[in-house]
């Protein structure tokens, strides 16, 4: 089912040229986003998905669902006739998350295993005040689920004054990852019967990103649409 936002209550910052990742929020130091802009290059490489990290001050008032897919929409983030495009969105004033997928990333990228990404992977380290390390954290975990390979979800040590704390996963997100494994071979047998054409190149939708066609074009997103798939999380 299509799930249409409008974009007409504001304007949406525009991306930065050749760029994966877009600190507006300036949270991200520049070492740090330069190994980001690495990792996601490699993912694009491999013509599996074109990401986004977006991190904004504001929402504005717009529910952080609306504004990342808007936003790639918007952008075109994915590739065209694909749709495989991923918008990792933080909010820092209203201290939201959100991962929203295209429609070609929704299979291996379920709601319910974004769901845990952000829930075991990202929010942890941003309640402990990490936003830097957090994102990243977020990205791998993203990218590697994209990749084919089951979230694992770490175990992450907190400190609560004199007492430290393991998260664990409970028995909820256990069912949630069996799931999930088992939606993964489903589409893993359907893939091989079905003999699917492979990736193609990606090319800018637009002049204004600059960039070539082809995966060493980086940042040049290629005009994805989203359906409304994702989840969100806050700390």
């Amino acid at each position: 089912m299509c799930i249409l936002f409008s974009t007409q209550a504001q304007a949406y910052p525009s991306p930065k040229p050749g760029k994966f990742v877009h600190d507006f929020a300036n949270v991200i130091p520049d070492d740090r986003e330069a190994t980001l802009e690495r990792k996601i290059q490699t993912l694009e490489d491999g013509n599996t998905a074109q990401f986004a990290v977006i991190t904004v001050q504001t929402l504005n008032g717009e529910t952080p669902a609306s504004f990342a897919t808007n936003i790639g929409e918007e952008w075109g983030v994915g590739q065209k006739g694909e749709d495989n495009g991923i918008v990792f969105l933080i909010a820092m004033k209203e201290r939201r998350i959100w991962i929203a997928t295209g429609y070609g990333v929704e299979g291996v990228l379920p709601d319910a295993t974004a769901k845990m990404i952000i829930t075991r992977s990202i929010e942890p380290l941003f309640k402990d005040g990490k936003p830097p390390e957090a994102i990243e954290a977020g990205v791998d975990a993203i990218i590697k689920v994209v990749k084919g390979e089951p979230y694992s979800p770490p175990n992450i040590t907190r400190m609560n004054g004199d007492t430290t704390q393991e998260a664990q996963l409970s028995s909820e997100a256990m069912v949630i990852l069996i799931i999930f494994l088992i939606i993964l071979f489903v589409l893993l047998v359907m893939s091989k019967g079905g003999g699917g054409g492979g990736g193609g190149n990606y090319s800018s939708g637009s002049s204004d990103w600059g960039g070539s066609s082809g995966s060493s074009g980086g940042g040049g997103f290629g005009g994805g649409s989203f359906g409304g798939g994702g989840a969100g999380g806050g700390w």
